[in-house]
């Protein structure tokens, strides 16, 4: 996985990567100095209990802003600094979401053949 979100993390101000399951579970933690955030410490369930219906979002807190992205059956978080660009991000995120989905077993066309 660190390889599908090594650009993401170069992005400037981009200080961490979370990859959370539908159930709360995180799958994927990369983060750098998020001040006080500590994703274990977080109700993930809560938390995506209340994005449930929305696609992306973005909160802008004090000294983080943090960019929700619903993927497939994931959601994934984006921490960044408050100078971070925001369409850097997303371009990132859109290039990098089908390589989640790969990843996690859709295999597009090939599906369609017998092996």
């Amino acid at each position: 996985m660190d390889k599908i979100f090594k650009e993401l993390l170069a992005v400037n101000e981009v200080r961490g990567v979370l990859l959370i399951a539908s159930n709360g579970k995180v799958r994927y933690p990369k983060s750098g100095h998020l001040g006080s955030l500590l994703p274990g410490s977080v109700d993930w369930p809560a938390m995506l209990g209340f994005l449930a219906g929305i696609h992306e979002a973005e909160f802008l807190c004090e000294h983080l802003r943090i960019y929700v992205r619903k993927a497939e059956d994931d959601w994934l978080l984006v921490l960044m600094g408050p100078k971070a660009s925001p369409a850097m991000v997303r371009l990132n995120c859109d290039i990098l979401l089908p390589l989640l989905k790969e990843r996690n077993g859709t295999k597009g066309l090939l599906r369609l053949f017998k092996r």
